[in-house]
């Protein structure tokens, strides 16, 4: 049975090695054995971008850098696999905390930032944590999380999300990469985002003659914690979900295009900072690929996880 849970004191999550051995190379120190634990991203392999407060990667070190109401910046790191909510409980006290970067765990270092105070999603609110069914969520309010310019996929991709609605659904971004709505325009994708027709989950595609193709979930409640995904393969097929539920697939003609623009969270990625969403992020994680082998097991753990209904 493994039964370390903490050496000299540190958690047994944060222990990279013992006197310059690796810990994956220990298989026990005095009869006792590490903690067995596998994080998601090390499951399921691929991702181009992660953003959670769950440690989602091993390697995974740093969650969050947190500005408090002192306009002070304090990077808040994982204890137990988790958001220390200890560290950050003392750099908010009894005020509140704005995120000015979620750090992404896919390793490739694909950092969500925002340097203007008042677009920067709140995690910390008059001395408590927001939460969503008791676990850490951010709150967008006309706020975005941008990310340096990357190509986040080279054809099929796929995005999963866990939201809360707020009261009103808008057509609102969770994951976008999009242009600064110069001519000729350069769009790419709308990975997961909300829509006011409908009150559905939606994602958006674009292909390299600049059409746009988009496919519609099921309608969506106000003010409920749901699981978010869509899908767009190598053939001509996209699909969204909630919940795992869909209204069928659509078609898109051509090659979807690809760039090398930024990436938002919470708002178009556009100069003007449009489509914003209003509500809880607690998770976003897009794939490299369509992940058809692996939606359903990956769907399950998060819906698990969240203790989505």
């Amino acid at each position: 049975m493994p039964d370390i849970s903490k050496l000299s004191g540190v958690s047994e999550s944060n222990i990279k090695n013992v006197d310059s051995v690796l810990k994956a190379n220990i298989s026990n120190i005095s009869g006792q054995s590490f903690s067995t634990v596998t994080h998601f991203l090390d499951t399921y392999t691929g991702a181009s971008l992660a953003f959670s407060f769950r440690q989602l990667s091993g390697s995974a070190t740093n969650c969050i850098d947190v500005r408090n109401q002192s306009g002070i910046t304090a990077t808040i790191g994982f204890s137990s696999g988790y958001l220390d909510t200890a560290a950050l409980a003392n750099h908010c006290g009894s005020g509140s905390g704005q995120i000015s970067r979620w750090y992404d765990q896919s390793g490739n270092n694909r950092h969500a930032s925002q340097s203007t105070t008042s677009q920067m999603p709140t995690i910390y609110s008059s001395g408590s944590l927001i939460e969503v069914n008791n676990k850490a969520a951010l709150l967008f309010n006309n706020d975005r999380l941008l990310t340096a310019s990357a190509q986040v996929h080279t054809g099929s991709f796929y995005g999963t999300s866990v939201i809360r609605t707020g009261s009103t659904i808008s057509n609102g971004q969770i994951l976008n990469q999009d242009d600064s709505a110069s001519t000729p325009k350069v769009r790419i994708a709308q990975y997961l985002r909300t829509g006011s027709a409908g009150t559905t989950a939606r994602v958006v595609v674009f292909n390299t003659s600049q059409q746009n193709f988009k496919d519609n979930s099921p309608p969506l409640s106000t003010n409920t914690q749901l699981q978010i995904s869509a899908y767009a393969d190598s053939t001509g097929t996209l699909e969204s979900f909630d919940n795992g539920t869909t209204n069928g697939s659509s078609s898109y003609s051509g090659t979807l295009f690809t760039g090398s623009h930024e990436v938002a969270i919470g708002a178009d990625a556009r100069a003007s900072a449009g489509g914003k969403f209003s509500g809880h992020i607690q998770e976003v994680i897009l794939f490299d690929g369509d992940q058809s082998s692996n939606r359903s097991n990956i769907e399950s753990d998060i819906d698990t996880y969240y203790s989505i209904p």
